[in-house]
C-alpha cells in the first residue's frame, strides 16, 4: 500500500475513533449545560446566513431550470424541478456546507487554540475529559439544531424560487405551486431532518477531530480550521450521495 493510501487509511480510522468516543459520552453528557449555547452558536448565528445562500440558490435553480425547460417545451414543469433538485438535494446540502463553513471552522479554531495552549492537559489534570467538556456538547447541538437550520434554509430556497419564477420568468404562479405540491411528499420533510442530523453530526465530529489533533504553533490554528472545513464538505457530499441513493433511489 502507498503512503499516500496508508495516511488515508489512519485518518479514517482516527476520526472513526473518535467519532465513536464522543457518541458514548453523548448517551450522558456531563456538561449538559453547555449544550444550550453551543446550539445558540450553530443555530442562531448561522439560520440567516444559511436562510440568504439558500435564497439565491433557489433563484439560480429556478433561472437553470427555466431555460433547461423551456428548450424542451416544458416550461409549466418548472416547480416540479425545483422541488426534486432544491428540496430533495441543493437546499440541504448547502446549508449543510453555510454551517460547516461558519461553524466548523469555529470549532476547529477554538479547540485548536485550547489544545496549542495547552489548556486540554490543564482539563485533564482537573479531571476534565476534554472531549466531554467540548466536544459531546456541540455534537449534541448540531444533530438537534441542524435539522431545524435546513428546514429554514429549504423554505427560504423555495421562496426565492417561486419568486423569480412567478415575477422575473413569469410563470403562472398557479400553475407553479400545483406542479411543486404534487412532486413533494410527506417523506420529503422527514428526510431533511434526517440529513440534518446526519450533516450535524458529520460537522461537529469531524471538526472537532482536527480542533484536537492540531499541531504546528499558531500557524496550527488555521491550518486545522481549514482541514476540518474541506474534510467535513467532502464527507457531507460522499453522505449525502448515500443518503439521496437510500432515501428516494427507489422513488419514481
Amino acid at each position: 500500500m502507498n503512503a499516500p493510501g496508508s495516511a488515508l487509511v489512519v485518518e479514517i480510522g482516527r476520526t472513526a475513533q473518535f467519532a465513536w468516543q464522543v457518541l458514548q459520552r453523548s448517551l450522558r453528557p456531563r456538561f449538559a449545560s453547555l449544550i444550550l449555547p453551543a446550539a445558540h452558536d450553530l443555530g442562531v448565528g448561522s439560520v440567516l446566513l444559511v436562510c440568504i445562500v439558500c435564497a439565491f440558490a433557489g433563484a439560480m435553480l429556478a433561472v437553470q431550470g427555466h431555460a433547461s425547460l423551456y428548450t424542451l417545451g416544458a416550461p409549466e414543469l418548472l416547480g416540479t424541478f425545483v422541488g426534486y433538485g432544491g428540496v430533495r438535494e441543493i437546499f440541504p446540502l448547502v446549508a449543510a456546507g453555510v454551517v460547516g463553513a461558519r461553524a466548523g471552522s469555529a470549532i476547529a479554531a477554538e479547540i485548536a487554540t485550547l489544545k496549542l495552549g495547552e489548556q486540554l492537559d490543564a482539563l485533564t489534570v482537573m479531571a476534565i475529559d476534554p472531549i466531554a467538556y467540548l466536544a459531546v456538547p456541540r455534537f449534541i447541538a448540531a444533530i438537534l439544531v441542524m435539522p431545524l437550520v435546513m428546514v429554514f434554509g429549504t423554505l427560504a430556497g423555495l421562496g426565492a424560487a417561486f419568486l423569480t419564477a412567478s415575477v422575473q420568468l413569469q410563470v403562472d404562479p398557479g400553475s407553479y405551486l400545483a406542479r411543486l405540491y404534487v412532486s413533494l411528499q410527506p417523506f420529503d420533510l422527514w428526510a431533511i431532518l434526517i440529513k440534518g442530523v446526519v450533516f450535524g453530526a458529520i460537522i461537529a465530529v469531524v471538526t472537532a477531530a482536527e480542533g484536537f489533533r492540531a499541531h504546528g504553533g499558531t500557524a496550527g490554528v488555521g491550518a486545522a480550521a481549514n482541514r476540518a472545513v474541506v474534510r467535513a464538505v467532502i464527507m457531507g457530499s460522499i453522505v449525502n450521495l448515500a443518503l439521496s441513493q437510500a432515501l428516494f433511489g427507489g422513488w419514481q
